[in-house]
């Protein structure tokens, strides 16, 4: 796994990490925007998505870091020490500076406020997919409205 753009037909397993039924829903419904992409399954606790990381090998991890049960942060810890080079994506309300350094410094790939870069998350997507927008005609901002509209706190 690396920063290349799979080869074309290749899609990226994606491994979403999220307690909350509702942001499931709406990430879920995002991601089918972007090309190239399947979603390889969801966890709800950091035992759950480190159980998903080994079975399902996802090339790209969608990672909040308050979960039901440990913390993301003890996820990346997990799945950067098994697979270094797998993406995390770190997705959280969690968004103040403390969070964002630690996440960094842990082997985070990217930071993303759940409070306000839903579209960055989903562009960051489509640029790991090798399909941005700008050459499918698709638009970044082509998110689910209430996903917008959704506060995690």
């Amino acid at each position: 796994m690396s920063d290349q753009r799979p080869a074309p037909g290749t899609r990226l397993k994606i491994l979403f990490v999220e307690d909350s039924p509702r942001m499931q829903e709406i990430l879920t419904e995002s991601l089918r925007t972007v090309p190239g992409l399947e979603l390889a399954g969801v966890a709800e606790t950091a035992a759950e998505a480190l159980a998903a990381f080994e079975s399902h090998r996802p090339d790209v991890v969608i990672l909040d870091l308050g979960l039901r049960a440990g913390t993301g942060l003890d996820v990346l810890h997990g799945i950067k020490q098994r697979a270094p080079a797998c993406r995390v994506l770190v997705f959280t309300g969690y968004d103040e500076e403390p969070y964002r350094t630690r996440c960094l410094a842990a082997g985070a790939d990217h930071f993303f406020s759940k409070n306000r870069q839903h579209r960055e998350l989903i562009q960051q997507l489509h640029n790991f997919g090798g399909d941005a927008p700008a050459a499918t005609g698709q638009r970044a901002d082509a998110v689910p409205s209430d996903f917008a509209d959704f506060s995690p706190l």
